[in-house]
């Protein structure tokens, strides 16, 4: 509605002045990625300025879910036939400065005549040949294509094909030893399922940071060890986010994974369920929960069943006496919150999740950096309903902002871990503008079938006109088929009729052309290290990899490389000769192996500082800031060290280790069953007694409280100071204690 509004407003000729006289250029970037509303839009601005910019690239449209199409780009492309009548020009990159040779040929290859059909002939004038300068491949290219002609027109495979401007040599690799082409294989003797090969990830990433593969830094201009956070996985769907995100944690890994909802975390439970018994006194199903949750920690959140059987909430529903709970210190907070009940929602709720009781809580969970994240966006969610309330005329609540998540949980996702050394899984639409020295290619064995259900739906049809770029939104219908059979997946004896059907075969073939393109995206995410992975010998013909690799080869079989490998070593993936280097792990061998044991070379390097902006931010991290912002008075020495012992002296984690030390700082009782949970859940890997932990804490205590005579203590205090040039220093004190002075 909004483009509609915007495109109806670009009608009115005091707005077109208003942008004529204000704006000089436009730019439109992902120019892919636009529907016909949003091409109509561009072209009325580009109508009204000096020069407009469209940069794009049809190979990597994947989103036909908006509206998007290749054939937009081609029809727009058209008009460059005319270019100098129109005053049209159309520039090219054609070199790849992402990844290495080995990557950008096997590309080349692979898609120029799988993508090919999808593409339109390009004009294109030498001296709109970008990078001449600078670029000695392209300069060659230049030379070579512009003969005598000072225009040429690439064929459609040829605007597939780019040139490599990265020189392994020249970087150091050894392409033989440090291929940038890797396939890994895991085999089962009991059959093959999903889950068995997200568990033999972890081994997948413990061979390659402990091989000889570097990585080239460009902040350095060396190689250097491969570390976590190089790596990023692609698969194709949300739910398998969750899957190998757990997979890969539980083996101890850092992850940076954006997938589950907020809802299903238990500091949304313990939230929500505080906020009832706020409004509520009388809902002690809710205290229930949160006594449980507070006590049993976010293990008690994962369904409901477990908490019923707990009795805890059987208990709760039988209790009369309203002074249920009272005497529990969080329970505590919730009462004295009550009085607050007359500010805005969003003040309430930030109220709740700033005070120390609440954030020592879910730091005793584990993962406390991240938790916090998903709290602040819950935050974010109370001034957006207080938002709403006030546009629609109504008054905001404490059960009304309830309600308000409620209808809204799927808009909000968990955030991912923070840190640079962190494996990042996105899904292969999420992984588009990105790039990172190793990237692993999930699911392609994974069968992508066409089912009768998906020829019903909403779609947006031309009719036999078809779509005409100079008027974007001339032509169209929408076509409405509803599914007549229920929860139902097929129409019984109807399903043979309705897939031979035309409607069937062309969103049939439209799936599949996106597929290939959506594997062109994953492919090119890479910069040092592609990895394909399979377990699954026979993938069938409906699988990812074998629809997109038979759109170039008809006789494409993955099950045929396996087999007619003349090297152990060797496999031809995608039967386009280009070799990766295979290894073949056994599923039942892979259980036995303790990875945590093994060396990873994951040493850190040096990095150059680049130059910054000269426009100092607004807000600072205090643990950003070089040198030292507030004068230490006084040092706590123990006079015997803390001992821990590393699960590899290559890989210290420091950050984990202090997180997770905190976690247990701010228990209120240093119970020696629930600090060694704490360190067993966070530290996987590590060698500490709880015992030890408690000594260590229990001493620090002592010596505060012989110092200083403690009214209360303030876990996780959050704190803001005003610095000079109007900066402010936001972040959170471990402990604050409170004197009488």
């Amino acid at each position: 509605d909004m483009e509609a509004q915007f495109l109806k407003l670009m009608e009115n000729d005091q707005v077109k002045a208003d942008i004529k006289s204000s704006i000089k250029i436009v730019m439109v970037d992902e120019f892919q990625d636009c529907n016909p509303m949003q091409l109509a839009i561009f072209a009325s601005l580009s109508n009204l300025v000096d020069q407009s910019y469209w940069v794009g690239d049809p190979k990597q449209c994947i989103y036909q879910f908006r509206g998007s199409s290749p054939d937009i780009v081609n029809q727009v492309l058209k008009c460059f036939d005319n270019g100098e009548k129109l005053q049209l020009k159309t520039g090219i990159l054609k070199a790849s400065r992402r990844s290495r040779p080995g990557i950008v040929n096997l590309t080349n290859d692979l898609f120029s005549s799988m993508l090919a059909p999808q593409l339109y002939p390009l004009r294109v004038r030498k001296q709109d040949v970008m990078g001449q300068e600078g670029t000695p491949v392209i300069a060659k290219w230049v030379d070579d294509a512009f003969i005598e002609d000072e225009e040429i027109v690439l064929s459609e495979d040829e605007t597939v094909a780019l040139l490599p401007h990265r020189n392994d040599k020249k970087e150091g690799y050894n392409s033989v030893i440090q291929s940038p082409l890797l396939h890994f294989h895991v085999s089962s003797s009991k059959g093959n399922n999903a889950d068995q090969f997200a568990s033999a990830l972890p081994n997948i990433i413990d061979d390659l940071l402990n091989s000889n593969n570097k990585i080239f830094d460009q902040s350095i201009g060396q190689l250097r060890p491969m570390r976590q956070g190089d790596i990023a996985i692609l698969c194709l769907t949300n739910s398998k986010i969750s899957q190998l995100a757990s997979k890969i944690a539980n083996a101890g890994y850092s992850v940076a994974a954006e997938s589950s909802l907020i809802i299903e975390t238990a500091e949304f439970r313990l939230l929500t369920k505080s906020l009832m018994y706020v409004a509520s006194s009388q809902n002690t199903l809710a205290l229930a929960e949160v006594m449980l949750l507070v006590e049993g920690g976010d293990q008690s959140a994962s369904n409901l069943q477990e908490l019923i059987e707990n009795r805890l909430l059987v208990k709760a529903q039988s209790i009369k006496d309203s002074t249920f709970g009272n005497e529990h210190d969080f329970v505590k907070l919730l009462i004295e919150l009550r009085s607050y009940r007359h500010l805005p929602v969003s003040e309430l709720v930030k109220k709740l999740i700033l005070h120390g009781e609440f954030n020592a809580c879910i730091a005793a969970w584990g993962n406390a950096e991240v938790r916090r994240k998903n709290l602040l966006k819950l935050i974010g969610a109370a001034i957006a309903y207080e938002s709403y309330c006030e546009r629609m005329n109504r008054a905001a609540s404490l059960t009304g902002f309830l309600k308000y998540l409620e209808i809204n949980s799927k808009d909000l996702k968990e955030s991912s871990q923070a840190g640079e050394d962190a494996i990042t899984i996105k899904t292969y639409h999420g992984s588009k503008g990105l790039e990172w020295p190793v990237v692993i290619l999930f699911d392609l064995d994974k069968a992508k079938g066409f089912s009768v259900k998906d020829v019903y739906g909403i779609r947006t049809q031309y009719n036999t006109k078809g779509f005409d770029a100079s008027n974007p939104l001339k032509n169209r219908f929408i076509l409405h088929s509803f599914w007549p059979a229920g929860s139902k997946k097929g129409l019984g004896q109807l399903d043979a009729h309705v897939i031979s059907s035309k409607l069937a075969i062309e969103e049939k073939e439209r799936q599949q052309k996106e597929l290939h393109r959506i594997l062109y995206v994953g492919v090119t995410r890479a910069r040092d290290y592609l990895v394909t992975t399979s377990f699954k010998k026979n993938i069938k013909d409906e699988s990812f990899l074998s629809v997109c690799t038979r759109a170039g080869n008809p006789t494409y079989s993955f099950s045929n490389q396996m087999d007619n490998r003349t090297d152990d070593n060797e496999i031809d993936v995608f039967q386009t000769g280009h070799k990766f280097k295979f290894k073949e792990f056994s599923f039942e061998e892979l259980a036995t192996i303790n990875i945590h044991n093994a060396s990873v070379n994951n040493q850190y390097i040096k990095r150059v500082k680049l130059p910054s902006s000269t426009i100092e931010p607004y807000i600072l991290n205090p643990s950003s800031i070089e040198g030292q912002l507030i004068h230490t008075d006084i040092v706590f020495r123990r006079s015997i060290r803390l001992p821990i012992v590393f699960p590899n002296k290559h890989q210290i984690n420091e950050k984990l280790l202090g997180d997770t030390l905190h976690a247990v700082l701010f228990l209120k009782d240093l119970e020696e069953e629930q600090v060694d949970q704490i360190l067993k859940r966070n530290l996987i890997g590590f060698k500490i007694q709880a015992n030890d932990v408690i000594t260590a804490i229990n001493e620090f205590r002592l010596y505060i409280s012989s110092k200083y005579t403690v009214i209360h203590n303030y876990r996780e205090l959050p704190l803001e100071l005003k610095l000079e040039k109007n900066q402010m220093l936001v972040g959170s004190a471990d402990l604050v204690i409170e004197n009488p002075d």
